[in-house]
């Protein structure tokens, strides 16, 4: 209902459970829409709105303080 925002809290909210379930070396995300391969930068979501030039990798390194690998 909230869109892009309401689905990256729900990510956070759940971060400290996964994080604190031991030690992890590396985290990655799904994203169902267009990305940026030089910037991982999600484009634009088809159904879902808020994510136009997100930059989902920074973001999750950021939130997860893990460096993201982008392949």
């Amino acid at each position: 209902r909230r869109g892009a925002e309401g689905i990256r809290e729900q990510i956070q909210a759940a971060l400290p459970q996964v994080l604190a379930a031991g030690p992890v070396k590396a985290a990655g995300i799904g994203f169902g829409g267009p990305v940026d391969d030089a910037t991982a930068t999600a484009l634009l979501s088809h159904q879902i709105p808020g994510w136009d030039g997100f930059p989902l990798a920074q973001w999750l390194t950021d939130v997860t303080a893990l460096l993201m690998a982008w392949r």
